[in-house]
């Protein structure tokens, strides 16, 4: 199970960089599994869309035909920005399980910004460094002899 905000999915989509991930090419099982996941995904931004349209449209916000821009009151703006910080913090759940790195291919490349948006969908699988030291060896230590050099 993804438990994610509404507020990560939908900065997913408007950056464009699951658009960029579902282009790339991967193993069958992965694209399949993401496939699974979008289709999900898709169904959550509509339910969105919908949310966040009528909140505008409850304050007189209307949408520019020309440019698909909502324009609205600037009495209503802090108001407005307020509900749809909560819409977006709103819990959301996909089924499936986040993909770990090797799931893709080696040749696979993805930008930093872009996996930064995605953590919620891929994540890190590798093991630490250097294995953690315990608090405390129980060694025997024996006294260390200094020796000098004398001089001639």
């Amino acid at each position: 199970m993804i438990k994610i905000k509404l507020a990560q999915l939908v900065n997913a989509m408007q950056s464009k960089a699951l658009d960029r991930l579902m282009e790339m090419a991967m193993p069958i099982k992965t694209t399949f599994r993401l496939r699974q996941i979008t289709k999900q995904v898709n169904e959550k931004l509509a339910d969105y869309h919908k949310l966040r349209d009528e909140l505008f449209t409850k304050y007189g916000a209307v949408a520019n035909q020309e440019s698909g821009i909502w324009e609205f009151d600037k009495a209503n703006v802090p108001v407005i920005n307020e509900e749809h910080t909560s819409l977006t913090s709103t819990d959301i759940e996909l089924t499936g399980e986040p993909f770990k790195m090797r799931d893709f291919l080696s040749s696979a490349a993805i930008s930093v910004n872009d996996l930064d948006l995605l953590a919620w969908l891929i994540i890190d699988e590798t093991e630490p460094a250097v294995a953690p030291i315990p608090e405390q060896l129980d060694l025997p230590r024996e006294p260390v002899e200094q020796t000098t050099k004398a001089s001639a």
